[in-house]
């Protein structure tokens, strides 16, 4: 396997010389290695990562789940030179189609031999893969990791804000956020996808689960 650079806008994106994307390989040594290799280089020019100031000593890899054959949902640890090391969630996926946003390119790959060339993406970046976040959440499906387990829950309002479950909801990525991603899913529901993790409850989760049990509808 063979890596190079290539420009896409102001990214230098790295390019993969191999056959083909195959998680369970790229999660299993010695590809693990390179799969940490390629998120510790990617991760500071990612518009949500905030400890960009700092300089990365190494990213490892804490759990792996699979949302479906080619999406992965990874908790990495990321390691500094100095001070504390912080946890962020990434949802990567392999594509053929061109990104509208060039930062949500991982790297590319390119077969040695020749071929179409594919993408690791930002998966939030693909529509298909939010429905399927969303369908998540509509069967509060449980998910097995490497090491933990992905649990999807709804609370109270959640189906009286979906609506009917056989209603297509269109789902765009927000370009507004900046530390976290939000996906939009028509006029009805939004998704915020936190990326730095923190142990404990989350306060925005807190605060929202407590103005919705008090009947606020905002």
């Amino acid at each position: 396997m063979q890596e190079k650079q290539q420009r896409d806008g102001a990214q230098a994106v790295p390019v993969q010389s191999m056959r083909g994307w195959d998680w369970d390989q790229m999660l299993s040594e010695p590809r693990r290695a390179v799969l940490q290799s390629l998120v510790t280089a990617r991760i500071a020019s990612q518009r949500w990562f905030g400890a960009k100031a700092r300089s990365i000593h190494a990213v490892h890899i804490l759990d792996a789940i699979a949302l479906r054959p080619d999406v992965r949902l990874l908790l990495v640890e990321v390691r500094f030179e100095e001070g504390p090391a912080e946890i962020y969630q990434i949802l990567l996926g392999e594509s053929d189609r061109p990104s509208d946003h060039p930062a949500h390119i991982w790297t590319y790959i390119q077969p040695p031999q020749g071929g179409d060339t594919t993408a690791v993406i930002d998966a939030l970046d693909d529509e298909s893969v939010c429905r399927d976040l969303l369908r998540l959440f509509e069967s509060e499906a449980r998910i097995a990791g490497e090491r933990g387990e992905l649990v999807a829950w709804q609370s109270s309002t959640f189906q009286a804000a979906r609506g009917e479950l056989g209603e297509g909801l269109a789902a765009k990525l927000s370009q507004a956020e900046q530390s976290n991603s939000s996906v939009i899913f028509g006029d009805r529901l939004i998704l915020k996808f936190f990326r730095r993790l923190e142990n404990g409850p989350n306060p925005d989760l807190e605060l929202n689960a407590h103005l919705t049990d008090q009947g606020f509808k905002n």
